[in-house]
């Protein structure tokens, strides 16, 4: 693992000389912070994780972080995408009552910290949701 070199205003001060030292830890420093050295900054990133349902399916998010769901479905009666703080009032994200033949259904929210989320596709099975996690 790269080190992180902590670089100082007056290494960079318009009046400063260039030196082998500051270009080396510019140099690393793209290194240190890309491995999440010690010292480093911190960076957020989406990471992308795949979940395969079918029926009804109640998760929580737990990342400690908020997170994007994106929902590719083919919907049967009774589909619901809805999200709630507490597991008990959800507000509906889209509610399928009459769904037309075979077309997918494409929908994204985010979820915050803590809050449920319910995926469900009307029992039909298939359904693809991608969780794109802020980490």
């Amino acid at each position: 693992m790269t080190d992180w070199v902590t670089i100082t205003n007056e290494q960079v001060d318009p009046e400063s000389p260039v030196t082998s030292e500051l270009m080396t830890a510019l140099r690393d420093n793209v290194s240190a912070l890309a491995e999440q050295s010690s010292g480093a900054p911190e960076i957020n990133s989406w990471a992308a994780h795949t979940y395969q349902g079918a029926g009804s399916g109640v998760s929580q998010n737990t990342t400690g972080r908020p997170i994007m769901v994106f929902l590719v479905a083919i919907l049967g009666s009774g589909a619901r995408v809805a999200v709630s703080p507490d597991n008990v009032t959800y507000t509906d994200l889209l509610l399928e009552d009459e769904p037309e033949g075979n077309a997918p259904v494409t929908v994204s929210f985010i979820v915050p910290d803590t809050w449920y989320y319910d995926l469900d596709d009307g029992g039909l099975g298939g359904s693809t949701a991608r969780r794109l996690i802020l980490a």
